[in-house]
Protein backbone atom coordinates (compact mmCIF):
# COMPACT_ATOMS: atom_id res chain seq x y z
CA UNK A 1 0.00 0.00 0.00
CA UNK A 2 2.77 2.32 0.53
CA UNK A 3 4.32 1.60 -2.48
CA UNK A 4 0.65 2.45 -4.16
CA UNK A 5 1.22 5.99 -1.98
CA UNK A 6 3.97 6.84 -3.56
CA UNK A 7 3.65 6.70 -7.28
CA UNK A 8 0.00 8.75 -6.78
CA UNK A 9 2.38 11.10 -5.14
CA UNK A 10 4.81 11.08 -7.90
CA UNK A 11 2.37 11.14 -10.43
CA UNK A 12 1.16 14.13 -8.74
CA UNK A 13 4.22 15.50 -8.86
CA UNK A 14 5.16 15.03 -12.91
CA UNK A 15 1.88 16.37 -13.91
CA UNK A 16 2.03 19.49 -11.96
CA UNK A 17 5.50 20.34 -13.61
CA UNK A 18 3.79 19.82 -16.72
CA UNK A 19 -0.09 21.86 -16.21
CA UNK A 20 2.76 24.92 -15.10
CA UNK A 21 4.78 24.08 -18.62
CA UNK A 22 1.79 23.99 -20.68
CA UNK A 23 -0.24 26.68 -18.90
CA UNK A 24 2.19 28.82 -17.25
CA UNK A 25 0.70 32.02 -15.74
CA UNK A 26 -2.66 30.98 -16.14
CA UNK A 27 -2.51 28.16 -13.25
CA UNK A 28 -1.87 28.43 -9.63
CA UNK A 29 -1.53 25.20 -7.59
CA UNK A 30 -0.97 25.92 -3.47
CA UNK A 31 0.71 23.35 -1.44
CA UNK A 32 0.12 20.04 -0.41
CA UNK A 33 -2.49 20.00 -3.44
CA UNK A 34 -2.88 16.51 -4.57
CA UNK A 35 -4.94 14.06 -7.18
CA UNK A 36 -5.79 10.31 -7.86
CA UNK A 37 -6.04 9.10 -11.24
CA UNK A 38 -7.70 10.65 -14.40
CA UNK A 39 -7.41 14.31 -13.17
CA UNK A 40 -8.44 16.65 -15.89
CA UNK A 41 -7.62 20.71 -16.41
CA UNK A 42 -8.52 22.76 -19.58
CA UNK A 43 -7.89 26.34 -19.10
CA UNK A 44 -9.19 28.76 -22.43
CA UNK A 45 -7.14 31.47 -23.69
CA UNK A 46 -8.70 34.32 -21.17
CA UNK A 47 -9.10 32.10 -18.38
CA UNK A 48 -7.50 31.68 -15.14
CA UNK A 49 -7.43 28.61 -12.50
CA UNK A 50 -6.08 29.39 -8.45
CA UNK A 51 -6.31 25.99 -6.21
CA UNK A 52 -5.57 26.13 -2.91
CA UNK A 53 -3.34 24.73 -0.22
CA UNK A 54 -3.97 21.20 1.05
CA UNK A 55 -6.72 20.50 -1.93
CA UNK A 56 -6.94 16.64 -2.64
CA UNK A 57 -9.17 15.75 -5.72
CA UNK A 58 -10.16 11.85 -6.07
CA UNK A 59 -10.42 9.65 -9.08
CA UNK A 60 -11.73 11.09 -12.60
CA UNK A 61 -12.18 14.87 -11.62
CA UNK A 62 -12.41 17.72 -13.78
CA UNK A 63 -11.63 21.90 -13.78
CA UNK A 64 -12.52 23.44 -17.10
CA UNK A 65 -12.26 27.13 -16.99
CA UNK A 66 -13.50 29.42 -19.50
CA UNK A 67 -12.96 32.87 -17.13
CA UNK A 68 -12.04 32.23 -13.82
CA UNK A 69 -12.32 29.40 -10.92
CA UNK A 70 -11.08 29.74 -7.31
CA UNK A 71 -11.25 25.99 -5.29
CA UNK A 72 -9.86 28.16 -1.66
CA UNK A 73 -7.59 26.02 0.39
CA UNK A 74 -8.14 25.10 4.39
CA UNK A 75 -10.22 27.80 6.42
CA UNK A 76 -10.92 27.24 10.28
CA UNK A 77 -13.22 29.51 12.24
CA UNK A 78 -12.81 28.89 16.09
CA UNK A 79 -16.15 30.99 16.91
CA UNK A 80 -18.66 31.64 14.42
CA UNK A 81 -20.64 34.63 14.52
CA UNK A 82 -23.85 35.07 13.08
CA UNK A 83 -23.09 37.65 9.49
Amino acid sequence: MLIYKLLFHINCIIKKIFLKIIYGSKLKIGARTHWRKRFSLMIGNNAKVEIGDNCFFNNDCSINSNSYVKIGGVIIRRKCKNL
